[in-house]
């Protein structure tokens, strides 16, 4: 089986960490995240053409939140907004 080479198309747009993530309708869904600050963006992998694609952004920048896909939408649930060490 012929091995596929990696392209920039196969990462998301904006790396970031403690992303958010769904499916919904065959797509895998990045929901904000944080990089040196949290982001809003929302971004959708296509398996078919093998892409990301930044789609519309949320409210508010977020991370660490919840998310669920139900009946053709994807709800995000909760957040932290701000970077703060608890102890």
């Amino acid at each position: 089986m012929e091995q596929r080479r990696r392209t920039q198309q196969h990462f998301l747009n904006r790396i970031s960490a403690l992303v958010t993530r769904s499916i919904l309708t065959g797509f895998l869904y990045c929901i904000g995240g944080a990089a040196e600050e949290n982001l809003d963006s929302v971004e959708r992998f296509d398996p078919m053409l093998d892409q990301w694609t930044e789609i519309a952004s949320l409210n508010e920048p977020r991370r660490n939140m919840a998310a669920v896909a139900m009946n053709g939408f994807i709800y995000a649930l909760g957040k932290i907004k701000t970077y703060q060490l608890i102890l």
